[in-house]
């Protein structure tokens, strides 16, 4: 079993419009964006690679197979950024003037 591919589809949805017509520059966004919007599971990340060195213990090349890999899958991160994590979904918005 080799090192996953990292595969993640992002998507931001979002709506500029002015509340105010007389203030030209003045608008609201509102946004949803999702993160991983497929769910689609990542494998060894980039902060947990399979070992090069063949000692047949899990984790290396030589000696992971598919029912191992499940413990390699990535998760949830402290913070807001976890690459090839589960599906997240965030709320947010902007004003601009």
């Amino acid at each position: 079993m080799g090192n996953g591919a990292l595969f993640t589809f992002d998507m931001t949805l979002g709506y500029s419009f002015r509340p105010i017509r007389h203030w030209e520059s003045f608008r609201i966004e509102p946004q949803v964006r999702f993160f991983n919007l497929f769910n689609h599971p990542t494998y060894n990340g980039p902060d947990n690679l399979l070992s090069g060195v063949l000692d047949g213990t899990v984790g290396s090349v030589a000696n992971t197979t598919k029912a191992d890999r499940f413990s390699f899958q990535n998760g949830l991160g402290s913070g807001t950024f976890a690459q090839g994590a589960p599906r997240v979904i965030e709320f947010g918005g902007r004003i601009s003037f």
